[in-house]
This record gives structure tokens, C-alpha cells and sequence, in this order.
């Protein structure tokens, strides 16, 4: 027994730092060592001891959050592309664009023209929207839009504004040479005589022209109506007949010419409550 005891406890001295097997005794007992993990050591953080550190704040001094700082106002040549991105889209926010650009041209001459285009552009997204046009109709507005754009785009930064106001003239009242000029935005093509063979492209042009919020309107619109009238003359008679029926005739009265043999009444006229006719 004394033997037995005095084996074990030898085998257990001897062996100990490694993980074995011992025998000792009548019963042969194994002894064997269990591994322990490591113990990562991160140090102290209010300590600078070359070991791993946490960001800490200061007691009563918290960290301030970061204010972004302002974009910076867009150079008079990047403004320009922008509005070239506007026009080539056909977008509405050209004319708010070509006015920070061309502002002293467009107050001296051309302010009522760029407005009356720009409220031509954004009467015509709703009707968009509300499917008043055919899908003709409004692949034929995108066009006229584009059009119109790109006629003022090229005098970006020009600061001639006689040639601005004309070419904002031509942009929204057209060209009347006594013939149809190809540079006109409203043709199209010939596009145009098929939309005013539509009676549902009609009374959308006619809101489009005359759809202010204000309900009134100025001599500029009764002028691309007008226009308007001189571009069917061109157009195929069945188209013309449609034209009459469902764009001339749904004008505000006294706008326009031939609205069923109605005298035309001027906006003076209608200024002073004259209905233009007996």
C-alpha cells in the first residue's frame, strides 16, 4: 500500500507540467491536465502603455458632432452645363437656369417671353401626367420642349441680348415666312397636323397655351395660339376641320380669330368688359 502511495505521488511530480498518463498503484490512475485558454490582455486605457487602447472622451469635454460643410456654389461654367443637362432633357429647369445666367438680358427684353415658355413647359407636365395628351401627343410635347430649349441653349454666357430676345421670339411664337420653316419647334415634321387631327390633343394644347393659374392671359399667348392657326393652314383639310372644331373654338372667347364667326376681341378690349361683339 505504502508503495502504491509513494508511486503515484512520484509519477505526479515528475510529470506534471506536461499533460501525460500515469500509473500508480493497483488501480491505475490517469491524471491529465485540462488546457486553458489564453486571457487577452487589452491593457488600460487611461494608460499609455504600449498595449491596445480604447478612444475615451475626456470626462466634461464630450465629442462635438461634425457639421458638413456647404457645397460650394457651382462655377459660372459648371452652372452652364447644368443647364445644357436641362435642355437636353427637355426639362422645365432650364428657364430657371438660363435666367441666374442671362439675368440682365432676360429683365431688359426677354422676361415676359422666357416666362410665358417656361408656363408653356410646366403647363404641359400635368397634362402629361393626367394622360390629356394621346401617346403621340406626348411624345410630340417632349419634342417641342426639347426644341424649344436648344434654341436658347447655344447663347448661354452670351450677353447679346438682342439675339436672346429673338431667339426666345422664335421659340414660343414660331417663324411665319408665308411658308413652313423646318426650324420651327411646333412642326415637328409635319408631327403637328397629326396632332391637330386629334380632338383630345386639341383641348390639351388649348390648356397647355391657356392654362395660367391666374386664369387670365397676355398678348404672348394669344400670339402662339395664333401661331398655331397659321401652322395648320399647311396641314391636310380633315385636319384643319378637327383643328377648328376642338382647338380654335375651346380658346377663351375673343382670344383668337374665327371662333365661330365671333368678331375677335382685343385684351384692351376685354380690359374694358367690350365682348367685342353685339
Amino acid at each position: 500500500m505504502k508503495f502504491a502511495v509513494v508511486s503515484a505521488l512520484l509519477c505526479v511530480a515528475i510529470y506534471l507540467p506536461q499533460p501525460t498518463t500515469c500509473w500508480g498503484g493497483y488501480g491505475g490512475v490517469v491524471v491529465q491536465p485540462k488546457p486553458v485558454a489564453p486571457v487577452q490582455d487589452y491593457g488600460n486605457p487611461f494608460i499609455d502603455d504600449g498595449g491596445p487602447t480604447f478612444p475615451v472622451n475626456p470626462v466634461g469635454n464630450p465629442s462635438k458632432p461634425t457639421t458638413p460643410k456647404r457645397p460650394k456654389r457651382p462655377s459660372r461654367g459648371g452652372r452652364a452645363n447644368q443647364c445644357k443637362t436641362y435642355a437636353n432633357r427637355g426639362s422645365c429647369r432650364f428657364y430657371k437656369c438660363f435666367r441666374k445666367i442671362e439675368s440682365e438680358c432676360v429683365q431688359s427684353q426677354g422676361e415676359f417671353l422666357i416666362n410665358n415658355l417656361e408656363t408653356f413647359c410646366l403647363n404641359t407636365k400635368p397634362l402629361i401626367k393626367r394622360n390629356r395628351f394621346t401617346a403621340s401627343g406626348k411624345k410630340y410635347i417632349n419634342r417641342v420642349r426639347r426644341c424649344q430649349n436648344g434654341v436658347l441653349v447655344n447663347f448661354l454666357s452670351s450677353k447679346d441680348c438682342v439675339v436672346i430676345h429673338g431667339r426666345a421670339t422664335m421659340a414660343l411664337l414660331g417663324l411665319e415666312n408665308g411658308v413652313v420653316d423646318r426650324l420651327d419647334c411646333y412642326w415637328q415634321n409635319q408631327k403637328f397636323c397629326e396632332i391637330i387631327g386629334n380632338a383630345r390633343d386639341n383641348a390639351a394644347l388649348v390648356e397647355a397655351v391657356f392654362g395660367d393659374e391666374d386664369g387670365g392671359f397676355d398678348d404672348n399667348q394669344i400670339a402662339q395660339a395664333e401661331h398655331f392657326q397659321y401652322l395648320a393652314r399647311f396641314c391636310p383639310q380633315d385636319a384643319q376641320n378637327v383643328f377648328q372644331e376642338t382647338f380654335v373654338n375651346s380658346c377663351p372667347p375673343g382670344t383668337i380669330q374665327g371662333q365661330n364667326n365671333e368678331a375677335p376681341t382685343t385684351p384692351m378690349m376685354m380690359m374694358m368688359g367690350g365682348g367685342g361683339a353685339d
